[in-house]
C-alpha cells in the first residue's frame, strides 16, 4: 500500500463518527398479560400519560388476548394520529395474521406519516409476509405511493431479519448519493451478509465521496479484505480534503483496523 503523509493523515484526524446500535425492547414476561389488559381496560378511555402507559405496557405482552385488544383499538382509532402509538405497541412481537389489516393502513392515503411509518415497522416484525409486502412496496408494487415506499423502507430496516436486509441491499444502488446514503445507513447493523457485502463493493467506487466512504468504513468494520486492499486507492481518489462526513468514515474505518504502513512516517 502506498504511504499516507503526515498532512494528509492530519487533515483526516479532524472528527470521528460513532457508530450507534439499536436495541430491540424486551417483552414483559408472561405473568404480567393478566395485568396489562387490567391496565388497558382501565386506561383507554382516560388521561394521559396513564393510556399510553397502560398501551406501552400492553404491547410489551406476546398473547392472542393483548392481539385481539391491540386491534380493537386500531380499528376504533382508524389512521387518525393515535394510530401511530397503537402500531408500535403491535409491532413489539409478531401476532399471527394481522398483515392485511395493517397494510389497510400503510396504503390508506389519508394516513399521516407517522402511522404510516409505524405501520410499516410493525408489518416488518410480523414474518415473511411482512417482509414481501413492504419488499413490493419499497419497489414500487401493491399499489405504492412514494411516502408508501418510503415508509417501506423503514419497516425492512427495522424487521432486522436477513430477507429483509438482502431485499433492501440492492436499494443502495439506485437514485442519488441521498438515497444511497440513506439504505446504506439502514444497512448498518449488518455484519458479511454476501448481498450486503456485493453492494458495499460497488459503492466503494461511487463517484460521490459520501457514498463511498462510507461503503469503504462499513466493510472495514465487518474485517471484509476487500476493504484493506481498496484503502490507498479510496484515500488517493478523495485526496487531501474530503468532505467533513466523508472524512470521518475514514478516520472511523482506519481506527477500526490500523494499517502500519499506511501510516509511514506519521
Amino acid at each position: 500500500m502506498r504511504r499516507l503523509t503526515k498532512a494528509l493523515l492530519a487533515l483526516l484526524l479532524g472528527a470521528v463518527l460513532p457508530i450507534a446500535r439499536a436495541q430491540a425492547p424486551a417483552a414483559a414476561p408472561p405473568a404480567a398479560v393478566e395485568a396489562a389488559l387490567a391496565q388497558w381496560q382501565r386506561s383507554k378511555s382516560g388521561p394521559e400519560p396513564q393510556r399510553s402507559q397502560a398501551l406501552q405496557q400492553l404491547g410489551n405482552a406476546a398473547d392472542q388476548r393483548v392481539t385481539e385488544a391491540l386491534m380493537a383499538e386500531l380499528d376504533r382509532v382508524g389512521v387518525e394520529p393515535p394510530a401511530a402509538a397503537v402500531l408500535q405497541a403491535i409491532g413489539r412481537h409478531p401476532r399471527g395474521n394481522i398483515v392485511p389489516r395493517l397494510r389497510a393502513v400503510l396504503l390508506h392515503p389519508d394516513a399521516g406519516d407517522p402511522v404510516r411509518q409505524a405501520a410499516a415497522v410493525a408489518i416488518g416484525k410480523q414474518g415473511t409476509r411482512g417482509v414481501d409486502l413492504l419488499l413490493d412496496c419499497a419497489n414500487g408494487d401493491a399499489g405504492a405511493s412514494n411516502a408508501v415506499a418510503d415508509a417501506a423502507l423503514q419497516g425492512l430496516a427495522a424487521a432486522h431479519d436477513e430477507r429483509a436486509w438482502r431485499g433492501l441491499a440492492p436499494m443502495a444502488l439506485k437514485g442519488g448519493p441521498a438515497q444511497q446514503l440513506r439504505v446504506l445507513r439502514m444497512l448498518e447493523p449488518v455484519g458479511d451478509l454476501d448481498a450486503v457485502t456485493r453492494v458495499r463493493e460497488r459503492l466503494i467506487d461511487d463517484r460521490d465521496p459520501d457514498v463511498a466512504a462510507l461503503a469503504w468504513r462499513q466493510l472495514v468494520q465487518t474485517d471484509h479484505v476487500g476493504a484493506r486492499d481498496a484503502t490507498s486507492a479510496l484515500l488517493e481518489r478523495l485526496g487531501a480534503a474530503p468532505p467533513p462526513a466523508a472524512r470521518a468514515e475514514l478516520v472511523t474505518g482506519l481506527s477500526l483496523n490500523l494499517e502500519p504502513s499506511l501510516y509511514g512516517e506519521f
